[in-house]
């Protein structure tokens, strides 16, 4: 796992959840419903790499191994 593995879901969560309303159609009358969905999985790959940042930290300064 490299910092790649990082950078890849950060940035696609950072266009989910600012510029995620640009992907679908205003028209839409389920555009509010659509709306957070692509928000909340725009969370989620922030923690998915927030996540794989303390695997990486924690692997790079581990002591005992």
């Amino acid at each position: 796992m490299g910092y790649k593995d990082i950078f890849i879901p950060l940035v696609v969560g950072l266009i989910l959840i600012f510029g995620g309303e640009k992907l679908i159609k205003r028209q839409d009358p389920a555009f509010q419903r659509k709306k957070r969905s692509l928000r909340i999985g725009g969370y989620i790959l922030l923690g998915i790499a927030a996540l794989y940042t303390i695997i990486i930290l924690k692997k790079d300064n581990c002591i005992t191994c």
